[in-house]
């Protein structure tokens, strides 16, 4: 899945071990309890990151 336009984009990219972190962390608690598993990858491009979903199928 790709995420373009993040409100947090500047901030995240002087301090992406924070702001990333917090999205990463919003993925996990979302899919918590589910056979899913969601990977956060931050700035592919300028302006763009994606999340890659798996499970255990």
């Amino acid at each position: 899945m790709q995420l373009h336009g993040c409100p947090y984009r500047v901030m995240a990219a002087a301090r992406p071990e924070v702001i990333c972190s917090v999205h990463q962390g919003m993925l996990d608690g979302l899919l918590e309890g589910t056979a899913a598993e969601a990977v956060l990858h931050p700035f592919l491009s300028p302006g763009l990151c994606s999340v890659e979903l798996h499970t255990d199928s």
